[in-house]
């Protein structure tokens, strides 16, 4: 089941991650040989095509199937690497091309900044029913599992530490009913941009007419609520794939579809406290710096307020999503968004 509704606006203080690691595929491996890296580095081709697109569904392109065969031609460097006492295979690629690839692909294309989240989790044993909040503190092979499900997806996603302030805060049975509102009001320590309410139990799935374990979520933030339940055999296989079921509901939000770079829009934007050079040459990085940005051309300056008309595809809304992402844009909160205007206003909060 799935519900959208309004929420308050992000809260300024929040920090969306750049993640540098998008052109980067990490592949467990048995051995050395080269028809095992030969294997490994096809795969980690594929992991950063998902990360990079934010489509699973990329891996059933033709066209990105026949370049998987070559990857080589994308290859920048690879290493064999140790990860919690497992020997992997480490392979960057290059990033210009590899977004040249998904545009001639006709899939979407995800920048490197992108929501972070705190992830409130809570399991069950099925005989005894005793239920246990997975935190920094307290030891689970569910919190490896996040760690390598958020890598190989380029998402960022943290666990709560579980000290006193959050068990004052929020009791286990907040997180088991799912009450995803309180939880977000209790997260804001953590200063994430989505908090991610879930819970994992032995049930019956209504999908596969089994019993299994369903992982129950509620996903908050950018001012909306997704709430839906993922299934899998065993409790990792339902949280794994809850993760994936998150990375896909950001991608939906943030990354930008092969329709969209097709098309383009011309955007005012305003950005206030400008006062120095400096501040002007960093605010036109910040903007260039979004993938679906072609040009900030300056139309207007008074005093320490500048306006730009921006070339991006995208229409203002989607501009305004990604915006969201960058601590140094905030909204202002006397314009704001005017969707009639077609003007986005900010305060620059950076140096």
């Amino acid at each position: 089941m799935i519900l959208a509704c309004l929420l308050t606006a992000f809260d300024s203080t929040v920090n969306a991650q750049e993640i540098l690691h998008i052109n980067i595929g990490r592949i467990v491996i048995d051995n050395q040989t080269a028809s095992s890296q030969k294997k490994a580095g096809e795969q980690a081709f594929q992991q950063v095509l998902v990360k990079m697109s934010g489509q699973p569904s990329a891996l059933q392109s033709d066209v990105l199937k026949r370049a998987t065969l070559n990857f080589e031609q994308y290859l920048t460097s690879s290493s064999f690497i140790q990860v919690n006492g497992q020997l992997v295979y480490q392979a960057s690629f290059n990033q210009e091309k590899m977004m040249d690839l998904l545009k001639f692909a006709e899939m979407s294309i995800w920048g490197n900044r992108r929501p972070n989240a705190i992830l409130w989790l809570a399991t069950e044993t099925p005989n005894t029913f005793n239920k246990k909040l997975i935190t920094q503190m307290e030891p689970s092979p569910l919190k490896e599992l996040i760690k390598t499900v958020a890598y190989g997806r380029g998402i960022e996603i943290n666990v709560p530490i579980g000290d006193l302030a959050d068990k004052t805060n929020i009791s286990i049975f907040d997180v088991w009913g799912l009450f995803g509102s309180t939880i977000n009001a209790h997260s804001k320590r953590y200063a994430t941009n989505f908090t991610i309410t879930a819970k994992v139990s032995l049930g019956f799935d209504e999908v596969s007419s089994t019993e299994a374990y369903i992982a129950e979520w509620v996903f908050i933030g950018n001012g909306k609520i997704e709430s839906g339940k993922s299934a899998g055999l065993d409790e990792s296989e339902a949280v794994e794939k809850m993760l994936n079921d998150y990375a896909n509901f950001l991608a939906s939000q943030y990354a930008i579809s092969a329709q969209q770079f097709g098309t383009v829009n011309s955007i005012v934007l305003t950005i206030s406290d400008v006062g120095t050079l400096q501040r002007f040459a960093t605010v036109v990085d910040a903007i260039n710096s979004i993938a679906l940005v072609s040009n900030a051309r300056l139309i207007r300056q008074k005093r320490d307020t500048v306006t730009f008309n921006v070339t991006a595809n995208a229409n203002e809304e989607i501009l305004a999503n990604i915006l969201a992402l960058d601590d140094r844009f905030r909204l202002s909160d006397s314009l704001g968004l005017v969707p009639s205007a077609q003007r986005l206003h900010y305060q620059w909060q950076g140096q």
